[in-house]
C-alpha cells in the first residue's frame, strides 16, 4: 500500500527540480496554468501529495491513484472511466531532469493533474475512459481472440495518439501566443524548449491527421498540434466516437515504435 507521503531526500529533489521549470514555465506556458498549480499548492517547495489527493478528489471528477511505474494504455484508460486518476509515485533523479523516458511524479503531478480544473480536460479523460470502455463492451460479443485483439489494438492507437497529440505534446495559440500544455512537454524542460524551434512543424488541431500519425516517445518530437481553445479537446473526443460508432478505426496502423504501447492479452488472462 503505497503511503501519500515521500522521503525527505526526495523533497529535496522536488524543490530543485521544480525551481529549475518554473522560469521556462513562464515562457512557454498559458499564464492559466499558474492559477491551476497554485489552486493545488504546487508551487511549494516541499510536497504535500495528502493535500493534493484531497483538492484532486474535491475539485475534479477524480480521485488520485497511485502507481508504480508505466501504466499499459488500456488499463491507464480503465482507470479513467472508473474515476480514478493514475499518478506515478517514482521521481526522476536529477540526471534526468531534461527528458525522462517514464511518467513520474514531475510528469503527472505538475504535468497533468493542475489542468483536471478546466472542464474541457477533465471531460476529455472522462469521455476517453468511457469510450475505451464501450469499444471493450462491444467486443465482447465477437467469437475470435485474434479479432477481439485486432480490434481493441486498432481503436487503441487512434486513442493513444489522440492522447499524445494533445494532453501530452499539445500546443495552444491565443492572445498570449503559442504555448505549451501537454503534459510530456511541461515536463520535460528538452522537449519544451524544443518545441518552440524552427526544427518543428506545428498543424491545426485535425483528427484524421493525428489518428494517422505515428510518434516516438524516445525522441524529441518533430510535429506539434495546435489548438485554439481548449474546448477543442472535448470536441476531439466527441468526433472520434463518432468515428469509432461508424466503424471507421478497426484497421489504424500500428508502426514499430508503437507495439510497446498497446498490449491486450492481460484483457483475456
Amino acid at each position: 500500500m503505497f503511503s501519500l507521503s515521500i522521503p525527505f531526500f526526495h523533497q529535496n529533489l522536488w524543490s530543485q527540480l521544480l525551481s529549475f521549470r518554473f522560469p521556462l514555465w513562464k515562457n512557454y506556458c498559458p499564464s492559466v496554468f499558474f492559477d491551476y498549480l497554485e489552486a493545488f499548492g504546487l508551487f511549494s517547495s516541499s510536497l504535500d501529495i495528502q493535500t493534493v489527493a484531497k483538492l484532486l478528489e474535491s475539485k475534479t471528477s477524480f480521485s488520485y491513484y497511485p502507481v508504480s511505474g508505466f501504466v499499459p494504455p488500456n488499463r491507464y484508460l480503465s482507470l479513467l472511466h472508473d474515476h480514478c486518476f493514475p499518478i506515478a509515485t517514482t521521481l526522476r533523479t536529477f540526471d534526468e531532469n531534461d527528458f525522462s523516458l517514464t511518467p513520474d511524479l514531475i510528469h503527472d503531478l505538475l504535468g497533468h493533474v493542475p489542468w483536471l480544473l478546466h472542464p474541457a480536460f477533465s471531460d476529455f479523460f472522462l469521455n476517453m475512459g468511457r469510450i475505451f470502455n464501450k469499444i471493450v463492451e462491444k467486443v465482447k460479443s465477437l467469437s475470435s481472440k485474434k479479432e477481439i485483439i485486432q480490434i481493441l489494438q486498432s481503436h487503441l492507437m487512434a486513442i493513444v495518439r489522440c492522447f499524445w497529440f494533445t494532453v501530452e505534446t499539445g500546443l495552444i495559440e491565443n492572445h498570449e501566443g503559442r504555448k505549451a500544455y501537454g503534459a510530456a512537454l511541461v515536463s520535460s524542460p528538452r522537449e519544451l524548449q524544443y518545441a518552440f524551434t524552427n526544427d518543428i512543424q506545428v498543424f491545426p488541431l485535425e483528427l484524421d491527421l493525428i489518428i494517422n500519425q505515428p510518434f516516438d516517445t524516445s525522441k524529441l518530437q518533430k510535429i506539434f498540434f495546435s489548438i485554439k481553445h481548449f474546448d477543442e479537446l472535448l470536441e476531439l473526443t466527441l468526433n472520434l466516437e463518432q468515428m469509432i460508432d461508424q466503424g471507421l478505426l478497426e484497421s489504424v496502423p500500428l508502426h514499430n515504435q508503437e507495439k510497446c504501447l498497446t498490449g491486450f492479452e492481460v484483457l483475456f488472462q
